[in-house]
């Protein structure tokens, strides 16, 4: 039934009143003063009990072609990706086919030796030890085989044993992604696209492909430092990292997807504990459990090249705070975390202030 609520304030948004004016203004004049004070480009939507709040573009999509930013506005997702992931591997644990405490060896079998303690759950909550592969302007612009990438740390000692400590690792979610194709037998865009988008009506999301000419996608952007003028921010090969940060969706979207998650139409409540079980330091599987206005959140942010992206969700309160923008250098977190302490109305400073559940 709640799901049915998301999607129907979607459908009817324009016909739903706003918690009210005072609300509504608060929102408006703290992303005016983004916009003005930090040249936020991007779309935004806040929901509480089904119903939107706000849903709403600010700058432009494509500067070049003069095209606005919308809630209909594609933007490419970075580490919210690994939701995703995450979400793929538990409904393959489901269906028997592989189980997160197994060695991850058992799946990539030309993993180097000092990899077969690495169950996928470390993978999973970001606790696996292994290094994240350095990246330049240069690099990330080549297409690069998966076991190419195993071949260059095939020699590198892990930076501790698996589940001591936590580092995040976008290399150990290209790793599940490999995972993924090979037990289902699918790639993992097709996997995404079949188990996960088409079920939930995620129309608007995909995979943000070098070659695919995708309607209503926004072009990522950067600031020159020298010059502080707006440039095109460096593109990515995705050939490899599409399931660390290859995905792409719109606000509206992302809310079906929360919804979704909490109505457990894809997976059961025991998988969607695992997910949202805070691990070290708050990590859960492509999520963090955190405190914060003296609430539980479960949030996700980050960039990858000419995007910054968060997701919020309060579940005790049924509220989604989500900031997607297509401009490298805007902290879409502090953005959502803003916007939750406005419709809380609670004072909020300079910082992000929250801390892990334990």
């Amino acid at each position: 039934m709640k799901s049915l609520l998301c999607i129907a304030a979607l459908v009817f948004a324009s016909f739903v009143p706003l918690s009210g004016t005072e609300l509504s203004s608060n929102f408006e004049e703290y992303m005016t003063a983004q916009v003005k004070a930090n040249n936020f480009n991007g779309s935004i939507l806040i929901a509480q009990n089904g119903k939107l709040l706000l849903s709403k573009g600010y700058g432009m999509a494509d500067v070049k072609l003069n095209v606005r930013n919308t809630p209909s506005t594609k933007f490419r997702l970075g580490p919210i990706t690994q939701q995703f992931t995450a979400m793929a591997i538990l409904e393959l644990e489901e269906e028997g086919k592989l189980d997160v405490q197994d060695s991850v060896c058992k799946y990539v079998l030309e993993c180097p030796q000092n990899w077969q303690e690495i169950k996928i759950v470390n993978l999973l909550n970001h606790t696996s030890g292994i290094l994240d592969l350095p990246e330049d302007d240069r690099t990330i612009m080549l297409p690069a085989m998966f076991p190419e990438l195993l071949a260059r740390l095939e020699n590198k000692p892990l930076e501790f044993k698996p589940g001591e400590k936590l580092m995040f690792s976008n290399f150990g979610y290209e790793i599940l992604g490999t995972v993924i194709d090979r037990v289902s037998g699918e790639p993992y865009t097709k996997y995404v696209a079949e188990h996960i988008f088409e079920p939930l009506g995620m129309r608007d999301s995909g995979y943000d492909s070098a070659i695919a000419i995708i309607p209503l996608c926004a072009s990522g952007y950067r600031r020159d430092g020298a010059r502080n003028t707006l440039v095109n921010a460096t593109c990515s090969d995705k050939s490899i990292s599409d399931s660390a940060g290859g995905l792409y969706s719109t606000v509206e979207d992302l809310y079906r997807w929360v919804c979704a998650l909490h109505d457990g139409k894809l997976v059961s409540k025991k998988s969607l504990n695992q997910m949202f079980t805070p691990y070290r330091d708050g990590y859960g599987f492509g999520w963090k459990i955190l405190k914060e206005f003296q609430r539980k959140v479960y949030a996700y942010a980050g960039r990858i090249n000419g995007f910054s992206t968060s997701i919020r969700r309060y579940p005790d309160d049924d509220v989604c705070v989500i900031v997607l923008s297509n401009l490298e250098s805007v902290n879409a977190e502090k953005i959502s975390h803003d916007l939750g302490a406005i419709l809380f109305d609670v004072h909020y400073g300079p910082s992000i202030d929250h801390h892990a559940m334990r």
